[in-house]
C-alpha cells in the first residue's frame, strides 16, 4: 500500500470507474455531492461493491442536506443506513453537531456504535465547530479514526494555516484528510504547507447533457449541470503525491 491517501469522492457509478482506474486508494461513496454529499442508495454501494471488491468504501451517512442538527427520527434513518449497508462498507462517513456548534456525542456515539467495528471519519461538520481542538479531541475520544477538515473554510486552499495547526495538534492520534478544492491544481502548496498524507477530492468535470433544453426544472436546487470523476484528473493527483511520498 502506498504510505498516502487519495480519497475520491463520488456520486456515479461511471465516477466509481474512473476514480479507481486512475489509481484511489479508497473511494467516499455518496449521493447529491452538490449538496455537499447524501447518503447513497444501496444499489450504487452493491453495484460497486460487486464491480470493485477489493476497493475501499468509505460510505456517508447524512440523510438530508442542510445543517448537522438531527432530530430523533433523522437519526433513527441514519442508524438504519448504517446497518443496511454495513455489509458493502469498509468505514463510514458521518458528523452530528448541537445547535451550540459543538459535537453532539450521544448521536455520534450512537452511529460509531452500529458502525463498530468499521473505521468512521469525522466529516466538514467539524469545519462548523465552535473549538476545532475541544472537537478534535472529542472525536478521538469517541472513536473517530479520521477527520476530514477543509481548516474551517470554504476551500482547504484558503483554510491551509489552520490545515497545518490541526496536522501538527492531531500529531499520530487521528489521521487528518484534507478536502473541499483539492485538485491537482493545489495539491501541491497543500502538501508543501500541511505535510498530511491524506486527501480528499472529487476529480471532476462538468458533462454536457444528454436531454434537451429543459422548459422548467424539478426542484429549486435542479440543473441540467452534471459532473462525474474524469481519470485523467485522478491520475494527475497521484503523480502528484506519488513524487512527494514515494
Amino acid at each position: 500500500m502506498p504510505n498516502y491517501k487519495l480519497e475520491v469522492c463520488i456520486d456515479s457509478f461511471d465516477s466509481a470507474i474512473a476514480a479507481v482506474e486512475g489509481g484511489a486508494t479508497q473511494l467516499e461513496v455518496c449521493s447529491a455531492l452538490p449538496l455537499g454529499g447524501l447518503t447513497p442508495s444501496i444499489g450504487l454501494v452493491k453495484k460497486i461493491y460487486d464491480k470493485f471488491p477489493i476497493t475501499k468504501m468509505m460510505i456517508m451517512i447524512r440523510c438530508r442536506g442542510g445543517d448537522f442538527v438531527y432530530e430523533e427520527n433523522e437519526m433513527l434513518t441514519m442508524l438504519e443506513d448504517v446497518a443496511n449497508l454495513k455489509p458493502y462498507a469498509s468505514g463510514f462517513v458521518f458528523g452530528c453537531l448541537n445547535s451550540d456548534d459543538t459535537l453532539n456525542l450521544v448521536n455520534c456515539g450512537r452511529l460509531l456504535g452500529v458502525a463498530a467495528p468499521l473505521p468512521c471519519t469525522l466529516h466538514r461538520a467539524f469545519d462548523l465547530t465552535a473549538d476545532w481542538k475541544t472537537s478534535l479531541d472529542e472525536a478521538i475520544q469517541l472513536g473517530f479514526t479520521s477527520i476530514l477538515t477543509s481548516g474551517q473554510c470554504s476551500l482547504a486552499i484558503q483554510g491551509i494555516a489552520l490545515l497545518t495547526e490541526i496536522v501538527v495538534y492531531s500529531g499520530t492520534r487521528i489521521e487528518i484528510i484534507v478536502g473541499s478544492g483539492v485538485s491537482e491544481a493545489t495539491l501541491q502548496s497543500l502538501i508543501t504547507a500541511t505535510n498530511a498524507r491524506a486527501y480528499h477530492g472529487s476529480g471532476s468535470i462538468i458533462v454536457p447533457s444528454r436531454a434537451s433544453e429543459p422548459t422548467f426544472f424539478m426542484g429549486s436546487m435542479d440543473s441540467q449541470v452534471r459532473k462525474v470523476t474524469c481519470r485523467d484528473a485522478v491520475v494527475k493527483m497521484v503523480q502528484i503525491l506519488q513524487r512527494n511520498f514515494l
